[in-house]
């Protein structure tokens, strides 16, 4: 494929933000890609379509990253290395996170139902363990209606939210310890 080649791990490190855009486009294209021709488990090839074309990136970025810290010896220099890839990595999930969160609230209900059909169950069954089937697939209120539609769309955007919240926690508390 050619979408794995349009940015280079050197090029992300240099402008980070783009891979915001990279990784729109990436989730984007398996969006459209697993509904049109593997219509039945597109919930799945979605996500695997999705890692399909990240994978060159991260293994280029783990060579490269190798032979960085081969040559520096200062444990600092390293951190603040890893510091530029952590960066263009979160803002290529940060487009995983709005890309997918976008088509899940702008499709269609029904399309939703099964492009997303894994991840739904997967949500209904972490909450219905927490709030007693409250708010569920089968509840009577909820079933069929916007409102749920819009209800795990938002539990899509806050767990993508809480990750990157905890990784910018973990990114301040190093940069206080003077580790950045």
């Amino acid at each position: 494929m050619a979408l794995e080649s349009i940015i280079t791990p050197k090029r992300a490190a240099e402008v980070p933000w783009k891979m915001f855009l990279v990784g729109i486009l990436y989730s984007t294209f398996a969006v459209f890609l697993s509904v049109w021709i593997f219509k039945a488990y597109a919930s799945i090839i979605m996500v695997l379509l999705t890692v399909i074309v990240s994978v060159p990136l991260m293994y280029n970025t783990m060579k490269s990253q190798e032979k960085v810290i081969v040559k520096l010896k200062n444990e600092k220099a390293i951190l603040k290395r890893h510091w530029q890839v952590l960066k263009y990595l979160l803002f290529l999930f940060g487009g995983f996170v709005v890309s997918y969160s976008f088509w899940f609230i702008v499709l269609p209900s029904t399309t939703v139902q099964f492009l997303f059909s894994s991840q739904i169950e997967t949500i209904g069954a972490i909450n219905s363990k927490i709030v007693g089937d409250a708010i569920s697939s089968s509840s009577i209120f909820l079933r069929r209606s916007w409102i749920y539609h819009w209800h795990v769309g938002f539990e899509l955007i806050k767990a993508g939210v809480c990750l990157l919240g905890s990784v910018l926690l973990l990114v301040t508390i190093l940069y206080i310890i003077n580790i950045f």
